[in-house]
């Protein structure tokens, strides 16, 4: 981060930068926020799946947390009771699914 925000000084894509950067700690959160999901297809679960068996998921674990948004009751608003981490949204997606697939039947 600090290389990057010095390149875009140097470029002058930024303004009023201090002169010395500091970034906190705190490990960051890396949200996907999804529109038209449709809860009963599978292909977001696959997708998933796929990203957790790619050899950059375990080092991108240790330096941020994927977290998965999701719209409540119609509403589209960003509200941290619709933020999950990976591990819960593939349990509430699991049941989203299980209902789904017991309303086709």
């Amino acid at each position: 981060m600090h290389n990057l925000l010095e390149i875009k000084r140097s470029l002058k894509l930024v303004d009023d930068l201090p002169s010395k950067f500091e970034f906190s700690k705190v490990k960051p959160e890396f949200i996907f926020l999804l529109a038209n999901h449709k809860p009963a297809s599978n292909s977001l679960d696959s997708e998933l799946k796929k990203i957790e068996e790619e050899s950059f998921y375990t080092n991108f674990c240790i330096m941020a947390d994927l977290k998965i948004a999701i719209a409540s009751f119609f509403g589209y608003g960003l509200f941290n009771d619709c933020i999950y981490t990976h591990t819960e949204f593939k349990e509430v997606n699991k049941s989203l699914l299980d209902i789904a697939s017991r309303r086709k039947n």
